[in-house]
């Protein structure tokens, strides 16, 4: 695992067209809300879980193409940072690019062949690569390159910094319902608790009254039983460092 490490000095661009991970919609039919009346709060807080769900799992969901520099790690395997990935566009290989900020880096000599010089490690279903792996073919993802430090007689060994440069495709165009039932979850969590701080545990209508949760317990108990099943779900998309 020490060897799938990613550039110490990330560089990249991403074109991301933002969309919801899921519709009003689906939310009302998951939590069983029949009116419009609370459609512009379900709306706010739709999007605030979103963006906890996507904070939490470190990563952008959205399918987008990402341009990104990297710098080998001497075997044959190089994780992109975005995953699932759908598509590679180009891989280019120049150990004098420097991230692309050296004039002239990057060009047509330097692009590589899919099939030939690299490929992508598929998922069992031939289109996507969950793992984000790119394979180097009959060799190795080169870190180590020729360096003049000055007042020495011979060249020395030094890092090829920002050597590759990959174009891809990445992320989802349809989001799995699991992923849509989270943020359904993180929402029904958010209306509960909103309007007081701390999870309404017993409500009455006539003459209306409710009991809260003990705010102490609240804190520091899971008291809210859709946190595990939120946490279970997002376990599998948790983008975690290598």
């Amino acid at each position: 695992v020490a060897h799938l490490h990613f550039s110490r000095f990330p560089h990249f661009s991403c074109r991301v067209k933002r969309m919801s991970l899921t519709t009003l919609s689906t939310i009302k039919s998951i939590l069983n809300v029949t009116t419009t009346a609370q459609d512009a709060w379900l709306s706010a807080l739709r999007t605030a879980a979103e963006a906890v769900i996507a904070r939490r799992c470190n990563r952008v969901f959205e399918s987008a193409t990402y341009t990104e520099y990297y710098t080998g790690n001497s075997t044959k395997y190089l994780v992109l940072r975005q995953k699932p990935v759908t598509s590679i566009t180009s891989v280019y290989m120049d150990n004098d690019g420097n991230y692309g900020f050296t004039s002239g880096s990057f060009d047509s000599t330097t692009l590589l062949t899919s099939g030939v010089d690299y490929s992508l490690d598929l998922d069992t279903n031939g289109t996507t690569s969950s793992s984000g792996i790119l394979v180097r073919m009959k060799t190795v993802w080169p870190m180590l390159d020729r360096s003049y430090t000055p007042r020495q007689l011979v060249l020395n060994i030094g890092p090829s910094m920002g050597n590759i440069k990959v174009t891809y495709v990445a992320g989802y165009t349809t989001i799995p319902d699991d992923l849509q039932y989270a943020v359904a979850l993180v929402v029904s969590i958010m209306r509960r608790t909103t309007p007081y701080g701390v999870p309404v545990t017993a409500e009455r209508i006539g003459a209306y009254s409710y009991e809260l949760a003990n705010p102490y317990l609240a804190r520091h108990t899971p008291i809210q039983p859709e946190l595990a099943s939120v946490e279970q779900i997002l376990a599998k998309y948790r983008d975690l460092p290598l």
